[in-house]
């Protein structure tokens, strides 16, 4: 089968569309004959990859992508989008004009994202919540994510809460609709822990709430608790993010990693003892399957999504969103208790092996491959 994968990023850069598309296609191959379209940072062409430069202004980039999509859409036999908004539009719209199956993913919410980093969005307001109540003032995103899902052939998404809202607020039929979890590599043999260290994961933007986890980082220096914190990522929170380090005084404790490349990454998680996840909006978080794979602890914000992988007191810890104090109380408590670590990084792992891992997960995938182009 010829497989077009159409993605916002692509290898090296940093981000899950970005690591997932370069691990489908080494997996795929050579079973199937899989192509990438991405945006990147300067045009490169080969065989297994086209990548349309970011730069110029948003008219020329799309229109670079709509041909790039129908070259190699002539080609395909499946197109396969992993994100509805910034490159779905396009790759849906060639795909149509050449009678191609469509399968698109959906990880996560742009027309949230956008109204979020725009702030105009409550930092109260779930997904759900701005779902049922700011329809009307989402625009053009959401008018775009809702046709391109109800378009396509089938939609794929990693949480089954995902699922429930596409249904309900995008209306996508439950027939299109497929629950297919994010996927890990399980570890050969577990790396040493570096005692006390507690990592960060993601892009640095609003709703990630680095900034609650630097405050409660803070309350653990004034209750004396040993530590050290990493954060891997960058994005447009970064400075504001380093400023309240330096205001702290938490400059020796806190370390800002930047975007590094997806090994390095899995090796500052591989190290730390925990792994802080306090966002107040998730999809299905990968870096928390990654963590489970190594066996670091989970601490995280009870949200919907989260709380599908990170059971409190089973798998993870779970939080109140937003809250500092409890938030350090937690993380006070853990670093101190071996045992429960070692429970909890078992009890974690041992749900990954069963659910999350790419043998499990590939095999769904494919099958739906087969069924979507023989449609």
């Amino acid at each position: 089968m010829k497989l077009l994968i159409v993605s916002p990023i692509y290898s090296p850069e940093i981000g899950g569309p970005a690591t997932y598309s370069r691990e489908l296609l080494n997996r795929l191959i050579p079973e199937f004959d899989v192509r990438v379209i991405s945006f990147g940072a300067k045009s490169v062409s080969d065989n297994r990859a086209t990548i349309i430069s970011k730069s110029g202004n948003t008219l020329t980039r799309q229109l670079n992508l709509f041909f790039a999509c129908l070259r190699q859409g002539l080609w395909a036999d499946l197109i396969y989008i992993q994100e509805p908004a910034v490159v779905g539009l396009v790759a849906l719209t060639a795909g149509k004009i050449l009678g191609k199956k469509i399968i698109t993913k959906y990880v996560g919410d742009p027309a949230w994202e956008e109204g979020r980093r725009r702030g105009k969005i409550l930092v109260s307001s779930t997904l759900e919540m701005f779902l049922q109540t700011e329809q009307k003032h989402q625009g053009l995103l959401y008018k775009i994510t809702k046709l391109v899902l109800r378009r396509s052939d089938k939609v794929i998404t990693p949480a089954f809460y995902l699922a429930r809202l596409l249904e309900k607020y995008y209306q996508v039929p439950a027939k299109q609709l497929l629950v297919i979890p994010n996927s890990v590599e399980i570890l050969s043999s577990q790396p040493q822990k570096v005692a006390e260290q507690i990592v960060v994961v993601g892009r640095l933007a609003p709703w990630k709430n680095v900034d609650l986890i630097i405050e409660a980082a803070n309350k653990l220096v004034k209750k004396e608790v040993k530590f050290s914190l990493k954060i891997v990522g960058d994005g447009e929170e970064r400075q504001r993010l380093e400023s309240l380090v330096k205001k702290f005084g938490l400059s020796a404790r806190i370390c800002f990693l930047g975007d590094v490349l997806p090994d390095q990454s899995h090796e500052v998680i591989d190290k730390s003892e925990i792994l802080v996840l306090f966002s107040d909006y998730e999809g299905l978080p990968h870096v928390a399957l990654e963590s489970f794979a190594s066996k670091t602890v989970v601490v995280a914000s009870n949200i919907a999504g989260t709380s599908e992988v990170v059971k409190d007191g089973e798998t993870g810890l779970l939080v109140t969103p937003n809250n500092t104090d409890e938030l350090a109380r937690v993380l006070e408590k853990i670093l101190s208790d071996t045992r429960q670590r070692r429970e909890l990084a078992n009890h974690a792992l041992a749900l990954t092996k069963r659910s999350y891992t790419w043998d499990n997960n590939l095999t769904k995938l494919k099958k739906l491959l087969y069924e979507v182009a023989a449609e």
